[in-house]
């Protein structure tokens, strides 16, 4: 039997966002973008849905639509440093497609950028952070700093309402990667959402369609970005509300008590374990087993296990980008793997099971 446990990768689709998807579907078949009768209805629907989208969240603005979050990166990093001299300040442990989107504007001569160190946890490093952001608006350049809510990797939430009232006293502005925590957060960590000036997401992550984008505010006009998907979109909305159905506090404490017993019956298989992760959501867990360090590396472990997980984002290939920059060692990063499991459907006797055969299938592999 398989064990599914990489939901930070891609969990997948509820049902509420495949019915909406598919009624979409066959409800709006004009162009959005055009003028006959049938588009001006999916441009309204487009709108009324948008209009849905940030309600849910609690937030106004505008929301800009694309295939994946990675294109909603890049995008916005394309338009906000086509005049201005602009300087970006990115944390450490974001996701890659930050850093993607960094590189293909890297040859513009008015884009700067610089890389904010990161704790152990994988948390922003505030010590400095206002004299960097105001080095940079004293000589007259827009600065954008650019973080991560709930860390792809490690699950650690950072603190982002302090970091954009740093940010924004020194004059700069925030971009936020909220791919994982739109539709998981209660409403006073919502409420840090209308700090920021920029958010990217992607829908997939939570529970939607493959959809990615943008909030943001005036401050960007004539943005075109092609034709939005209406089923994509709608899917989207659907499944925002279905998090918003579920996750509450009483599911936080449910997983929290699931997080702890899948740690309590591992480390009774590995004594020595650490947890890399001890600041993050309950539903994310990131581990190091020392005892396989001098053995092999663990994504060799990965594909001879029935527990699907992960050694690091699905996005990246090689050492994670993230434990590297939280200053772990190698052979800690290679001995490191991520297990994220549903917090919405997730019970005692599944986290029983997963937690006995990712142990024992370790062992396993270890001895031969």
């Amino acid at each position: 039997m398989s064990f599914y446990c990489d939901y930070m990768a891609s969990p997948p689709m509820c049902e509420e966002a495949i019915k909406a998807y598919g009624e979409a579907a066959r409800s709006f078949i004009g162009n959005p973008n055009g003028i006959n009768d049938l588009s001006v209805q999916a441009s309204m629907e487009i709108a009324r849905l948008d209009s849905r989208f940030l309600c849910l969240l609690g937030l106004k603005g505008k929301v800009k639509w694309f295939g994946t979050a990675t294109e909603a990166t890049k995008s916005l990093f394309d338009i906000v440093s086509r005049k201005d001299k602009i300087t970006f300040l990115v944390s450490g442990a974001n996701h890659k497609c930050v850093f993607e989107a960094l590189n293909s504007i890297s040859s513009r001569k008015n884009v700067q950028f610089g890389i904010l160190k990161v704790d152990l946890n994988g948390k922003l490093v505030q010590d400095n952070l206002k004299a960097l952001v105001e080095l940079e608006t004293t000589r007259g350049r827009r600065c954008i700093v650019s973080i991560i809510h709930i860390n792809n990797e490690l699950g650690t939430l950072d603190q982002i309402h302090e970091i954009a009232e740093i940010v924004h006293l020194a004059g700069g502005e925030v971009h936020l990667d909220a791919s994982q925590s739109l539709g998981k957060l209660d409403y006073r960590q919502r409420a840090s959402l209308s700090k920021m000036d920029f958010i990217t997401f992607s829908s997939r992550k939570f529970y939607g369609p493959h959809a990615g984008g943008t909030i943001y505010n005036d401050t960007i006009s004539d943005w075109h970005t092609g034709t939005p998907s209406l089923p994509n979109i709608s899917g989207s909305v659907a499944a925002l509300q279905y998090c918003s159905n579920h996750f509450n506090p009483s599911m936080y404490e449910k997983t929290s008590i699931l997080r702890r017993r899948f740690l309590n019956i591992v480390k009774g298989h590995f004594p020595k374990l650490y947890v890399n992760s001890i600041e993050g959501v309950p539903w994310c867990v990131n581990i190091q087993i020392p005892d396989i360090r001098h053995h092999v590396k663990m994504d060799e472990i990965l594909v001879c296990n029935d527990v699907a997980f992960s050694t690091g984002s699905a996005c990246t290939t090689g050492l994670s980008s993230v434990l590297k920059a939280c200053g772990y060692a190698r052979s800690h990063i290679e001995s490191s793997c991520r297990i994220s499991f549903d917090p919405i459907s997730a019970d005692d006797r599944f986290i029983i099971d997963v937690a006995e055969k990712f142990s024992h299938s370790v062992l396993e592999y270890l001895n031969g």
